[in-house]
């Protein structure tokens, strides 16, 4: 679980400033949505997950 925030703050959280929490929020989900369904794993042998 700490790689994923460590994750997220590199690929998503830093590359953009928020003015609202809700902004914010929104976004995580479809990260978090990203993370778990499209995003090229090395564990999995660089495949997606299915």
């Amino acid at each position: 679980m700490e790689a994923f925030w460590g994750t997220l703050k590199e690929e998503m959280y830093r590359l953009k400033t928020y003015d609202r929490f809700e902004e914010l929020e929104a976004d995580i989900a479809r990260y978090i949505d990203f993370y778990n369904n499209e995003r090229v794993t090395l564990d999995m042998g660089l495949k997606i997950p299915a």
